[in-house]
């Protein structure tokens, strides 16, 4: 057994992907709170979907890929909307780690979506499947 499956995380995590891009479809937003690395609660916000039953923990990075993607910073108009999570490596503090970023849910909102640096907004290679998170 995984000990990713003994002690799995409340929220969406790059490993959770699998490898994989998932379609989602906003459900809400919500503040919440959560502990921090250093064990203290603090309030943070959370998006949830349709296709799962864990929510993902904004960051500003993530935020403003999604309000990009959307074309507003408005969050109250959010719900409905369609994105695709994508499983992304990236180095912390010397480390390697799987991060979830947001990019386009087709092709059309991509090419409305200006490119990132190092095309930021690529495409998946990988065809989209039922989540599973």
């Amino acid at each position: 057994m995984k000990v990713s499956q003994m002690f799995p995380a409340r929220f969406i995590c790059g490993n959770d992907l699998n490898g994989k891009a998932f379609i989602m479809t906003i459900r809400e937003i919500r503040k919440e709170s959560v502990r921090s690395m250093n064990g203290e609660n603090e309030e943070r916000y959370v998006l949830y979907f349709q296709e799962a039953h864990k929510g993902l923990l904004l960051n500003k990075t993530i935020a403003n890929q999604i309000s990009t993607i959307l074309a507003s910073d408005d969050t109250g108009i959010w719900t409905g909307k369609k994105i695709k999570l994508v499983p992304e490596e990236i180095t912390v503090a010397g480390q390697q780690r799987m991060t979830v970023r947001a990019r386009p849910a087709d092709d059309t909102a991509a090419a409305a979506v200006k490119q990132g640096p190092a095309g930021a907004y690529y495409e998946d290679q990988e065809p989209e499947e039922e989540s599973a998170l």
